[in-house]
């Protein structure tokens, strides 16, 4: 097994432990078999996990998630405003091309667009990294656009280009 397949393990065991709540022979028994299980079966995946992030990395992305907090409760505010005083509300369709370079960037953005009250990511083309994005308002879209979370994770890949390649032989296609 190599180190990155141990590592899963462990994640896999530990998290099982977390969820059975109890640490006995049989919650044991079945952790592991299910862990070792579960790591032999994705082992081949297991290459592709990014390499174990730097302290520096590791404070970067805990400022992404900070920035997301921030931005959560700033658009609850704006949408129960929205609401909350019968305004109206203008939805809108718009484009977005954040140059993001790696899919992970892209796809951690694109989430953290939809857990963002008042806006949706409806769709994100693989190919230039285009976003299309539902907003509620003005305020919702210019908020994408200012929003300072896109920056932090641009540093981020910049740091992890070479860590976030796809290792040779791996593929996202799915045969069909």
């Amino acid at each position: 097994m190599s180190k990155k397949g141990l590592i899963m393990f462990l994640l896999l065991l530990s998290f099982w432990f977390i969820l059975s709540a109890e640490i006995d022979f049989q919650h044991l028994a079945i952790g592991v078999l299910v862990a070792l299980s579960t790591t032999w079966f994705w082992g081949s995946t297991a290459e592709a996990l990014p390499s174990i992030p730097t302290f520096r990395e590791f404070l970067g992305f805990g400022r992404c998630l900070w920035l997301l907090l921030v931005a959560v409760v700033e658009s609850n505010i704006s949408v129960a405003r929205i609401v909350l005083s019968g305004g109206e509300c203008e939805p809108r369709v718009f484009r977005f091309q954040p140059e993001l370079q790696t899919n992970w960037g892209r796809v951690f953005v694109a989430n953290c667009i939809t857990l963002t009250p008042g806006t949706v990511t409806v769709d994100l083309n693989p190919d230039n990294g285009e976003f299309t994005i539902y907003a509620l308002g003005d305020e919702q879209e210019q908020g994408v656009f200012a929003w300072r979370l896109i920056e932090q994770v641009r540093k981020l890949e910049a740091g992890r280009m070479v860590a976030w390649e796809e290792p040779s032989g791996y593929s996202q296609e799915l045969s069909a």
